[in-house]
């Protein structure tokens, strides 16, 4: 027991030694090489990990992680390095490199680099769930194999562990977000329309009129209205019946002109905010009340409207708010659950049966500034950070 028990003794003194912290000058420049590849890694959305093979001053490979790209599972950027440094001709014995890497080494890895005859590991911080260097494992050093190499760890730690910090925390936020579906009425929330027959007419270049303000020619156009927002009235019957409400004086042509001229434009700051949440990954949807005719006019005029996701209109659901059925319609064509809608609509009605049906719905106030009410609301959700971009100029 005794001999065995020196033995055990020897083989950990053995590992001690080659196991040390700190590095050289030469090593603390290889890491930051290794931490510039690792940054550029972390923009293309791999995981930020850069090695660099390095015999004296001359490098003789170097690599990111490129897992995601090549869809290749041994894509780390320690085994590509070693592949890049052995096709210069120095052979796939590298006994005179080493190799500095911000986190340490894997299994696969690690294994990878004794096979490589690997004269030194440096690398910077420790990765408790994986390290087969030092945390979990001490392959490299582990006397019961056929070659060993020292390993430096600690090499610029700090600097490595905040790369993969950041990057992990940014795609938890990522995930969190595209978990939610953000979807926005249009008018009164992304576009600005008319918001009285009056203002119709000043948009349409007509000389504003009286028209009939009557109780019954007031339903009467609401009728009308949502019928044609649900597809059930064609465009001539519309124009026809809401000429024919409007009064006398008032022809088939004019009330089609006016109603042309009710879209007056996005707000200022949507494409901005659209732009962002696609760049974020969110996945957005619109559902509006709106007809065929204001539908194709907004799909020509606003190219904001091309940066949602999911386009979803009453006339196209047959359905209109603040009807169940078409925040149902909504889901069931979207494929989302109830509970991840975020939802804005500047009417309360809509508001509040989208709030029954589960939705985390808010209502958007026209006469302030829209953008700035909906980014208050998604910051609170997480699923933007906080920042300028996006908001209304005036904000």
């Amino acid at each position: 027991m005794s001999q065995l028990r020196r033995a055990a003794s020897r083989r950990i003194r053995s590992r001690r030694r080659r196991i040390a912290s700190g590095g050289s000058s030469l090593d603390v420049r290889m890491m930051r090489r290794a931490i510039e590849l690792a940054a550029a890694a972390a923009e293309q959305g791999e995981v930020p990990v850069g090695a660099v093979v390095y015999r004296g001053e001359e490098i003789l490979g170097e690599a990111a992680n490129d897992r995601e790209a090549t869809g290749d599972p041994t894509g780390h950027a320690e085994i590509v390095a070693l592949r890049r440094a052995s096709s210069r001709g120095v052979g796939w014995r590298l006994s005179e490199c080493s190799m500095a890497v911000t986190l340490e080494p894997c299994a696969m890895c690690a294994g990878a680099l004794v096979n490589a005859r690997l004269a030194r590991l440096v690398y910077g911080a420790d990765d408790p769930k994986a390290g087969a260097c030092r945390s979990l494992y001490e392959i490299p050093c582990d006397t019961r194999l056929n070659h060993r190499m020292q390993v430096v760890h600690g090499v610029d730690a700090a600097r490595c562990r905040k790369l993969l910090r950041r990057f992990f925390r940014r795609r938890r936020a990522e995930r969190a977000a595209a978990a939610k579906v953000v979807c926005f009425d249009l008018g009164g929330v992304l576009v600005r329309i008319c918001n009285s027959w009056h203002e119709g007419c000043l948009a349409a270049g007509l000389k504003a009129r009286a028209i009939d303000s009557s109780s019954a020619a007031k339903a009467q156009r609401e009728l009308i209205g949502a019928a044609h927002q649900s597809g059930a009235m064609s465009d001539p019957e519309f124009f026809t019946a809401l000429a024919r409400s409007l009064g006398r004086g008032w022809t088939v042509a004019q009330a089609r002109r006016v109603h042309e001229a009710w879209i007056l434009g996005e707000y200022d700051g949507v494409a901005g905010l659209l732009d962002e949440l696609k760049r974020a990954g969110v996945a957005t949807a619109c559902l509006s009340n709106t007809n065929e005719p204001h539908w194709k006019q907004m799909e020509r005029e606003l190219p904001m409207l091309a940066n949602l996701r999911h386009r979803h209109a009453s006339h196209l659901l047959k359905s209109i708010k603040p009807d169940p059925d078409i925040y149902a319609a909504f889901e069931r064509a979207v494929g989302c659950r109830a509970d991840s809608v975020i939802f804005f609509d500047d009417l309360s009605e809509n508001v509040a049966a989208a709030q029954a049906r589960g939705w985390d719905a808010h209502r958007i106030d026209p006469t302030s500034c829209t953008v700035t009410q909906i980014r208050s609301v998604l910051e609170s959700r997480r699923v933007l950070g906080s920042t300028s971009a996006g908001k209304c100029q005036s904000a």
